[in-house]
């Protein structure tokens, strides 16, 4: 056997020669495989594998499966990377992370100071949102801000995990990067924040099978934008809907969005599948399709609390038109109405003329009549 690993990838070697042992004797005490510990990736050779009187090679990886399993469109995570895991209990939610030095901006008056995770499907900004109410949607009532890409009741003691991390290596934010580029064309990441919810079930369905792999990546660039970028995987509690309670979105600080349910795992707002990206310190954007992609975005009027920007900003362009077209119309009338005036006036003038030239000739007339009596 041997163990071997460049630091990034690991894998067991298992090597055989001859196995001369009684079958009766194997039957009863042979065992073979691996386990790593953390109940997700192991391995045992069943009963129609046969290792014994014949050479064999069995080569395993043996590092973190979900960084195998995970969608594509996921960055990568999990322990080999240094994340950190949630404890599992009733109430886990992650340590207070300190943002503070890093000027992360979530509006134009207010700094991002701290972030919290929660086992819940969500992060809660400057302030904990601890509460074990039941699932809103957004906004929320209380003057908390929170991000909630699968924000349910889960149940981490069934199952799953949640990991996290400040990204530091470069594959990961130059994915990043490529992912906030997808809305924007100049990006470069200054700071990351990756939270993976990997096979975790909600308390509703309370079956290992129905389980959720999602990720959030919080991240920010020189211009002080805060971004936020929702991945899916597979979501396998969204077959029993009658059952689950869920809601998608966040609420920042007068800025509040809610996600259409339908569909969303196969929808997109960056034409990639299970992928959305947000610019949080830009309202406008959360309700529009960015010029960049061609895949429609589908909300819910009722659960959109911003969904009337977009028309809003219709109404407002037709307005300016209008009042444009009515300066325009009013122009044209006050120029034909003053040039009928001056035509008016000339003729008027005309008429005054002629008149006084008529009567300059009647008294010159008499005048000269005048003149000749008197002669």
């Amino acid at each position: 056997m041997a163990l071997v690993t460049d630091g990034y990838y690991s894998f067991l070697i298992y090597n055989y020669g001859r196995m001369s042992w009684p079958n009766s004797y194997v039957k009863k005490l042979y065992l073979a495989g691996w386990n790593s510990g953390d109940n997700l990736n192991y391995f045992q050779f069943n009963a129609s594998i046969n290792v014994l009187n014949k050479p064999s090679k069995w080569i395993f990886r043996v590092d973190y499966k979900e960084n195998i399993q995970a969608a594509d469109l996921f960055i990568p995570f999990g322990t080999r990377l240094n994340d950190t895991l949630i404890a599992k209990s009733d109430s886990s939610h992650s340590e207070i992370i300190d943002t503070s030095d890093n000027n992360i901006r979530i509006s134009h008056n207010h700094l991002l100071t701290s972030i919290c995770i929660n086992k819940n499907g969500f992060v809660s900004l400057n302030v904990p949102y601890l509460t074990h109410q039941g699932i809103n949607k957004f906004p929320l009532k209380d003057t908390i801000s929170m991000i909630g890409p699968f924000w349910a009741n889960i149940n981490l003691t069934l199952n799953g995990d949640v990991y996290y991390r400040i990204v530091d290596d470069e594959e990961s934010l130059k994915l990043i990067e490529n992912d906030v580029k997808l809305i924007t064309d100049h990006f470069q990441t200054l700071w990351a924040l990756v939270v993976t919810w990997y096979q975790v079930v909600p308390v509703d369905l309370n079956d290992k099978q129905y389980n959720n792999t999602f990720q959030l990546i919080l991240t920010f660039d020189s211009n002080d934008y805060l971004y936020a970028i929702f991945n899916y995987d597979q979501m396998n509690s969204l077959v029993n809907l009658e059952k689950t309670n869920y809601a998608i979105g966040f609420s920042l600080e007068l800025k509040d969005f809610n996600l259409n349910k339908n569909n969303f795992v196969q929808n997109s707002n960056v034409n990639k599948p299970g992928k959305y990206v947000f610019n949080l310190f830009k309202p406008s954007d959360y309700t529009k399709t960015h010029a960049k992609t061609t895949t429609s975005f589908n909300y819910n009027s009722d659960e959109l609390s911003s969904s009337n920007t977009t028309d809003i900003n219709k109404i407002f362009i037709i307005i300016i038109v209008l009042i444009a077209i009515n300066s325009i119309l009013n122009s044209v009338y006050w120029m034909r109405y003053c040039m009928k005036k001056r035509r008016n006036y000339s003729r008027e003038m005309s008429i005054l003329f002629k008149q006084d030239e008529h009567v300059q000739d009647s008294d010159r007339a008499e005048l000269i009549q005048n003149g000749n009596s008197r002669i």
